[in-house]
């Protein structure tokens, strides 16, 4: 089954971006600081990681980001953040499939960019 990693140090919106994107029927992996989410980054079947730019520890969402394409490459990415300069930060840093979702941000935003996101990720097949 595809998974969804989210990596949020806020409890709360954690719980609850973790209970919309089960309900569009995906496995999700929480994570609250962006050490965690680095060391579980081996799980073969993750297929988007959503994170919060601005996290406690050694890794910021950005730090995160950039291990998640290198343990897989062209991984969808989905950053939230509370300051919008870090979003335009990210995107400077980072190339590829990505949505950037400024907080406060509407649950339905959120489901129509995983949704994108997780259907950028999916093989294509070529048609000759």
């Amino acid at each position: 089954m595809n998974c969804v990693m989210i990596v949020e140090d806020e409890t709360e919106l954690r719980e609850v971006l973790t209970e919309a994107i089960n309900d569009e029927g995906y496995a999700t992996l929480g994570a609250a600081l962006g050490d965690e989410a680095v060391a579980l980054l081996t799980i073969p079947n993750l297929k988007l990681v959503i994170t919060d730019i601005n996290l406690p520890g050694a890794h910021d969402g950005i730090d995160v980001a950039i291990a998640a394409r290198a343990a897989h490459p062209g991984i969808p990415l989905m950053f939230i953040s509370g300051q919008h300069w870090q979003l335009d930060d990210a995107k400077k840093k980072l190339a590829g499939p990505a949505a950037f979702l400024p907080k406060p941000f509407s649950l339905s935003t959120l489901i129509e960019d995983v949704q994108r996101l997780m259907a950028s990720a999916q093989p294509r097949l070529l048609h000759r």
